[in-house]
């Protein structure tokens, strides 16, 4: 494989976007900085920013990165009045990799969080991850990337699934297929090693986390946190759903990356990217287009349970239910009860900061 060459630094350190809080820390950096991009979705912002607020055990400031909002975002965050969050402005909107790199100019503290505007966390993510480094026995300065599990929640803030961290020691060989890493509500950085390489690729936004823990982790130690804290929300809105533009950052990545195509496997995904893509098509609604690559998915992998998706997504996804061929998770009713006050906040009045969780334990197994 060829190496991935290294790009040119997508942040200036020169360039000082203007900040738009009138309230700013004086001086010092705390623990973390929690970055959350945003663009006309108040709704959701709100409890998630909440959420990073109600951190616990941990010094945290915030910078809202408003990527040209145009809806009551801008005024909503006019009226926060907390020292601990600064808002900068993407205008005209750039798109989220912009305004995560936005966001990145302004970090004060030694650890970023880049939390996406759809996801929460628990009250204690950030000091579970930050336990986990000194867990490691690592020396900080070695440390780029921290990385755990998620709760998969529905649009009503509901536990659907568990995805778990995979171990660290496959991340490397990993990320050359697929993002084993994952979201980047799931991942602590260091502040420097991600100036180092640059920040986010501007030109994508589907793959750019990808991209970026890539060019992270190829010079920094990986740490793996165990616990499952964060909230990854799957609604309509999702950015992945678009896989015409999924398909086309992925070709982007293969050639920056020198990612082959050939071999008695695709190196990228392998087996797994047709399935993907059916599924994904499958929850657009694009019942035709889903059933072609549940198609290619069967040519692949030549498991006859394909055919029957096929069958599913064509004549009714009732089907589907009845035979048994979804994947079907039990998820023990008790885990992550902390997004009980998630779903009370929700209900809230939606000016303002939804109220921070927090009343229950947020421990994995609670």
């Amino acid at each position: 494989m060829q190496p991935a060459s290294v790009p040119p630094p997508l942040i200036s350190p020169t360039y000082t976007p203007r900040v738009l809080s009138s309230q700013r820390r004086n001086q010092g950096s705390g623990d973390v900085t929690v970055v959350i991009p945003s663009r006309d979705r108040w709704q959701l912002l709100r409890t998630a920013l909440a959420s990073a607020l109600a951190q616990r055990n941990v010094e945290v400031d915030v910078v809202v990165a408003d990527d040209g909002s145009i809806d009551r975002t801008p005024n909503e965050l006019r009226k926060l009045g907390d020292e601990r969050v600064r808002v900068v402005r993407l205008e005209p909107s750039k798109g989220v990799s912009a305004a995560r790199n936005l966001g990145l100019v302004h970090v004060r503290a030694p650890w970023v969080a880049f939390l996406d505007d759809d996801d929460v966390w628990a009250p204690g993510h950030l000091a579970a991850m930050l336990d986990a480094v000194r867990d490691s026995g690592l020396e900080r300065e070695r440390v780029g990337l921290v990385f755990s599990g998620h709760l998969d929640l529905d649009a009503d803030r509901h536990v659907t699934d568990l995805s778990p961290a995979v171990p660290a020691d496959s991340i490397h060989a990993g990320l050359q297929r697929m993002n084993v890493v994952g979201c980047p509500s799931r991942v602590l950085l260091r502040t420097e090693a991600v100036r180092a390489v640059g920040g986010f690729d501007a030109q994508l936004s589907i793959l750019a986390d990808w991209d970026l823990w890539v060019r992270v982790v190829a010079g920094n130690e990986v740490v793996r946190c165990p616990e499952l804290l964060v909230g990854y929300m799957h609604h309509a809105g999702n950015m992945h759903l678009d896989a015409e533009r999924f398909l086309a950052e992925l070709a982007t990545l293969r050639e920056k990356h020198g990612w082959s195509r050939r071999g008695s496997r695709d190196a990228v995904f392998g087996d797994l990217l047709p399935s993907y893509l059916a599924a994904t098509y499958r929850t657009r609604g694009s019942r035709f287009t889903a059933a072609l690559w549940y198609s290619r998915a069967f040519r692949a992998r030549h498991d006859p349970r394909d055919l029957g998706r096929i069958a599913g997504v064509l004549l009714g996804e009732r089907l589907i239910e009845l035979s048994r061929l979804g994947r079907s998770t039990n998820v023990d009713p008790s885990l992550g009860r902390w997004l009980e006050d998630v779903r009370r906040a929700e209900r809230a009045p939606t000016t303002g900061l939804a109220p921070p969780p927090g009343l229950y334990s947020d421990t994995a197994a609670t």
